[in-house]
């Protein structure tokens, strides 16, 4: 048993997938926005107010003041082709992309087939495929028979879910006018008195040779299908990209961050499908000038969720300032599976990575990215002298309490911010005493002068310490800058 799924207006519905206030609404595809471009296809209220394919732009503008155009979009079809692909994925394992916006489907081996009530088990089945197809904004009819062929008529026939058993029942309900490739030839059949696909089989093929050359001949052909022939199998490709055009130039944050929310929304659906998980997303901007600003942004935490991805990219989309308009926007997502973690007793992590990022994403708004990161030392004797690293979005896990690292390189000096400016004396160069707000006690030993100088063109030394020890055995770091004496610190 073989099932087609076919997508009417397949480029259309693929155009106006991320609008879908305009399905309703009188709107015709056209290949390019020039004033004699053909109408290709049109929504169900163009074609009832006049607007057919074949018409030029211009003239469809005239049947229809209100109507509206898009162009046909490559990106989009290829977009939608693979919802398509990961929507039959979801249901048969054997898939075949036939045609764009039809998917042939092998169900062999699958549950449903060994049903009692077949017929209803078969229509259950395509309905929840069509439902999860139009969750992308997606509308599609499908067809189960014995043959891929076959199926694809049925699809094409009066039920949203076909199921077809056998072909001679079937063809005597079956319009030819629904297989044939113009209308002209539909116009002649018609003039004939045949409106049925049994009947038009019933002329044979060589009268059908005889009277209408080549054209009938693969009608004839397209019509008798009722042979068995092998899938092309395929299977989704896993890359999951949305793209669009903007109808007019893009200069504010607001509506850009629209159509980010509703690509977040698809590419979210499309992976959970697959039972993955977004890891990365790169985002693309196309600018007005000719160039483009790209960006991949990787989530630290990959997950699903649309309103965390949202406001990662929002934070991020803030900071971002183009030297031109945007005219279209693409975004591409990265999937992973899914994994869990089991801490140790003692083990500790963020407790949300992507809150911590985001975090990170609005202190680089509002301070500046140089000005946020993660602080390391310097190679430098000089006190608080450090540079600033960029923080990861990977957030390594610290290690359990028994596994922390003693201090073995001596005792642990504890700075006091600022220092403490103190009075202190001294005989023969060393300090006897300090007096301040926290210390008042001699001194019983002390270590020093450690100089240290500016930088290491200077000649005078612009630093002095000291350690000492005082009567009631704590331990102190003195210094001496700009002839003033400091309490620096206290050691451990």
């Amino acid at each position: 048993m073989v099932a087609t799924i076919v997508i009417p207006d397949f480029s259309l519905q693929a155009a106006l997938r991320h609008e879908p206030h305009l399905i309703e609404q009188p709107v015709a595809l056209v290949n390019d926005d020039s004033p004699k471009s053909p109408v290709t296809q049109v929504t169900a209220a163009a074609a009832r107010l006049g607007v057919s394919p074949g018409l030029t732009s211009t003239q469809a503008k005239a049947r229809c003041a209100t109507i509206t155009f898009r162009v046909r979009s490559p990106q989009q079809e290829e977009s939608a082709q693979e919802i398509l692909l990961e929507c039959a994925y979801g249901s048969a394992a054997y898939l075949e992309s036939t045609a764009p916006g039809v998917c042939t489907m092998d169900l062999r081996g699958l549950p449903l087939l060994d049903a009692e009530n077949l017929p209803a088990t078969i229509e259950l089945w395509g309905s929840q495929l069509l439902r999860r197809l139009g969750e992308f904004h997606l509308t599609g009819r499908v067809g189960i028979a014995p043959a891929p062929a076959l199926a694809f008529q049925a699809a094409n026939g009066e039920k949203i879910v076909n199921f077809v058993r056998g072909p001679h029942q079937f063809w005597q309900s079956l319009e030819i006018s629904n297989l044939c490739s113009t209308a002209e030839l539909a116009d002649i059949l018609r003039r004939w008195g045949i409106a049925t696909v049994a009947a038009f089989l019933a002329l044979g093929k060589d009268k059908i040779a005889e009277r209408l050359g080549r054209p009938g001949l693969d009608l004839f052909e397209a019509a008798q299908a009722d042979r068995i022939r092998p899938l092309n199998l395929t299977a989704p490709k896993q890359i999951y990209e949305e793209y669009f055009e903007f109808e007019q130039q893009i200069e504010t944050l607001e509506p850009l961050l629209f159509m980010v929310r509703r690509f977040l929304d698809s590419l979210t659906r499309r992976v959970a499908i697959s039972y993955l998980v977004v890891q990365d997303l790169t985002l693309s901007l196309k600018l007005e000038s000719g160039s483009a600003h790209d960006r991949t942004i990787t989530i630290p935490a990959p997950t699903r969720d649309v309103e965390v991805l949202f406001r990662i990219l929002h934070n991020y989309l803030e900071t971002v300032r183009t030297q031109s308009a945007i005219i279209a926007i693409s975004m591409r997502a990265q999937p992973c599976p899914s994994e869990t973690q089991q801490f140790q007793l003692f083990e500790t992590a963020v407790r949300d990575p992507n809150r911590f990022y985001e975090t990170l994403g609005r202190l680089n708004a509002l301070l500046g990215p140089e000005r946020v990161g993660k602080p390391v030392r310097a190679d430098s004797f000089k006190p608080d002298d450090f540079t600033l690293e960029p923080v990861t979005a990977t957030l390594a896990v610290t290690k359990s309490r028994t596994e922390a690292p003693l201090y073995s390189r001596g005792l642990v000096l504890r700075r006091f911010r600022p220092p403490l400016l103190s009075t202190v004396i001294l005989k023969e160069g060393q300090p006897t005493s300090i007096r301040n707000s926290r210390v008042n006690s001699s001194v019983v030993r002390s270590r020093g002068p450690f100089r240290a100088s500016g930088e290491w063109w200077e000649n005078l030394w612009a630093r002095e310490e000291w350690d000492v020890e005082t009567k009631q055995g704590d331990l102190f770091r003195l210094v001496r800058e700009n002839h003033q004496w400091f309490v620096d610190g206290a050691y451990d």
